[in-house]
């Protein structure tokens, strides 16, 4: 048997009636008379939870909102900074939180909100529970019409922050000196974690 894959033998699923099996993954049910059954025909992982998401990868994928779920947390972060947008002349945002908190995933839904495709964009309000109609800031500070926002996701590295947007501004247009100021609303965010610990 192979270390990398894991064996159920037949006994430890009991018996075999109806009732039984009707909750059980058809590809257990159809192996039901086999010896032994690989945990990779049984079990499906989900897209998100096969890697981590990369803001700058996956900010115009609606795929990468699909099982993204919006906690009270996020949700509230989201609110706190859609309402100093709309309140206050603060336009630079710091989100931080332990890594795999969901900071990229909420970045990716936000960017999807103000995405220049119609189709993303309804995504993110579905993936957000967001009402146009509701009685909050987010849907005012970060609507989006037709070509939506300029998105530039610029993910941390050791080269210089004009070098990144140079680089995100080559890859996303190809006349990227021409777009620099295209927004009144200039909007940064700056999405950290704390690092528990130092190598």
């Amino acid at each position: 048997m192979s270390k990398r894959s894991a064996v159920v033998p037949m006994s430890a699923l009991g018996s075999s009636n109806e009732s039984h099996m009707k909750n059980v993954s058809p590809a257990l049910q159809n192996s039901a008379g086999s010896e032994d059954i690989k945990l990779k025909d049984v079990v499906f992982l989900s897209r998100q939870f096969q890697r981590s998401v990369r803001l700058d990868i996956d900010f115009e994928d609606v795929a990468a909102l699909r099982g993204y779920i919006c906690q009270g947390t996020a949700r509230s972060v989201l609110e706190t900074t859609a309402r100093h947008i709309e309140e206050s002349s603060q336009r630079a945002f710091t989100w931080t939180g332990p890594f795999g908190g969901g900071k990229s995933s909420l970045a990716v839904a936000l960017c999807s909100l103000v995405s220049n495709e119609p189709a993303i964009r309804q995504a993110a309000l579905e993936t957000l529970s967001l009402d146009e109609e509701e009685e909050s800031y987010i849907p005012r500070a970060f609507s989006a019409t037709g070509d939506g926002w300029l998105v530039m996701p610029v993910v941390g590295n050791r080269s210089s922050v004009v070098d990144a947007l140079v680089c995100r501004l080559k890859i996303n247009f190809s006349h990227a000196c021409v777009l620099i100021a295209a927004r009144a609303r200039c909007i940064l965010f700056k999405i950290s974690s704390p690092l528990a610990f130092q190598t």
